[in-house]
């Protein structure tokens, strides 16, 4: 290639010659202070080209129509979808795909049948809800029905449970990984791995010769493009190599990121006395949260009773409705404070209160001897009946005192609203997903940047994460396909 060496020289020098300052998102205000990863991920960014100058880095001479950065969902699919000779994914851990091979306990919940489709945005948040027609959108371009039908050309079947979660029929999440990769071998993408990006940098027109607009750099060598999708993910998980670093790239186009939270994670209790029912599951029991008074949703799910409070699919679900938007300032302790959040268990959703009340209410006249503590076997789990008790007496007295109807009462009470205050989470390394990234009103249509030209974003990196339950994977999907589209068109899927 003409001149590469002098263009990669004056690249080493200042990669960002070419910053905007004017046309600041209109969010910019709302975006909060970095956090020790980012900053840490930032100051690397920033430092790369200085890193380039103390060697020599090998200037690749091809100029690939699209450089994807990161080897996760988004990018592998991407690779698998559109890749060819022309596409080349840098992942810096040791394997594409890592993550996704550990999704749905390592089931491979690969998607949901309810993703997208007549269901349009359900089961997505956002931090500004107004970015959701992007996502309907890319939901109905490229819907879970879509997926799997395209799984199915790579061999992989796929089966679907009661809750519409779809797994591979071989139950391995590596199933789904290995058709990736092979799909993509086949197209003659290229994957590196172990190859850290530093740096992203925008040619000028002067400098964007035969095609090239921007530069990649890694710690080993500098790439050119026509095009880049920045698939990172997002800080959750950071075992898989999720640690934020996409975000920095994001604030050096331009963009602002919104506060970030971790969501699809364990919930903290404050209540220590559960601490007796550590170890205990509970199956399809219903699970509310509140906000104060205020109850925000209820559903159905799994819980497991743990030392620090809830987890199971329950507690993931729940999760993502904790309303981060509320807290002052960005901050996830000021959401937890002065316990306005707590989490309610019904134990026997399918049975109602007077049915309970009757049937405990003849069993406590029945077995006049039986300790309280002990009503509830056999309709609940024994040390979750004991809790029940425990926890009724501590708000209407002694039960052993009163009449069977008022035991009854309570023990119903207390069995179908089981309060916990909620304090907090377990935090980004324990989650699956991230609430937040690049808002969706700094891309165009096609998940391009509003300030960066020829540079994409797809998956957990922008401001859109989706319920437990298949609905994150299916957006890294809907997302990755719609920005290869627009670089390919229809082109990506002849081969």
């Amino acid at each position: 290639m003409k001149s590469v060496k002098k263009k990669t020289e004056r690249i080493q020098r200042n990669f960002f010659a070419e910053k905007r300052d004017g046309g600041k998102p209109a969010k910019e205000k709302q975006a909060h202070s970095k956090t020790a990863d980012e900053k840490q991920a930032t100051e690397k960014t920033k430092t790369g080209a200085k890193a380039g100058e103390r060697q020599t880095l090998r200037a690749e001479e091809k100029i690939y129509r699209a450089i994807v950065i990161g080897g996760g969902a988004a990018g592998l699919f991407f690779a698998a979808k559109y890749g060819n000779k022309d596409v080349l994914v840098l992942e810096k851990g040791e394997r594409a795909g890592r993550k996704l091979s550990a999704t749905g306990g390592g089931w491979g919940n690969v998607t949901n049948v309810n993703a997208g489709a007549e269901n349009g945005d359900e089961g997505y948040f956002s931090c500004f809800p107004e970015g959701k027609g992007k996502i309907r959108e890319a939901l109905k371009e490229f819907s879970s029905a879509d997926l799997r039908h395209f799984l199915l050309s790579l061999g992989c079947i796929t089966f679907s449970d009661e809750r519409g979660r779809v797994y591979p029929a071989s139950r391995q999440a590596s199933s789904l990984t290995d058709c990736l990769r092979a799909e993509a071998a086949r197209r003659g993408a290229n994957i590196l791995t172990g190859e850290n990006v530093e740096n992203i940098g925008l040619l000028s027109e002067k400098e964007a010769t035969n095609g090239a607009k921007i530069t990649v750099q890694t710690q080993n060598a500098v790439y050119f493009s026509e095009n880049v999708l920045i698939s990172t993910g997002g800080k959750a998980a950071k075992n898989f190599g999720s640690d934020g670093a996409g975000y920095a790239f994001a604030r050096l186009l331009g963009h602002t990121i919104t506060p970030l939270f971790p969501v699809l994670v364990q919930l903290k209790c404050a209540e220590k006395e559960n601490r007796t029912l550590k170890g205990i599951r509970v199956f399809d029991v219903g699970i509310a949260l509140f906000d104060r008074e205020r109850e925000i949703v209820r559903l159905r799910g799994d819980i497991l009773f743990t030392e620090f409070g809830v987890s199971g699919d329950g507690a993931f679900r729940i999760s993502s409705y904790i309303p981060y938007k509320q807290a002052a300032g960005g901050s996830e302790e000021d959401v937890f404070a002065h316990g306005r959040l707590s989490l309610s268990v019904n134990f026997l959703p399918d049975v109602s209160a007077e049915e309970l009340k009757k049937v405990l209410a003849e069993k406590r006249r029945k077995y006049k001897d039986m300790p309280v503590e002990e009503l509830l076997f056999g309709i609940v789990n024994n040390q979750a009946g004991r809790r029940i008790a425990v926890k009724a007496a501590e708000k209407y007295g002694d039960l052993s005192q009163k009449e069977a109807e008022e035991v009854a009462a309570a023990l119903a009470e207390t069995a179908k609203d089981y309060r916990m205050t909620i304090t907090g989470t377990l935090g980004f390394d324990n989650a699956q997903a991230t609430r937040g990234g690049v808002p969706l009103s700094e891309t165009n249509g096609d998940f391009s940047s509003v300030f960066a030209p020829n540079v994409y974003f797809a998956g957990e990196i922008l401001d859109c994460d989706g319920a437990c339950g298949g609905y994150n994977l299916q957006w890294a999907y809907s997302s990755a396909c719609t920005a290869g589209k627009s670089m390919f068109g229809n082109d990506g899927e002849k081969q």
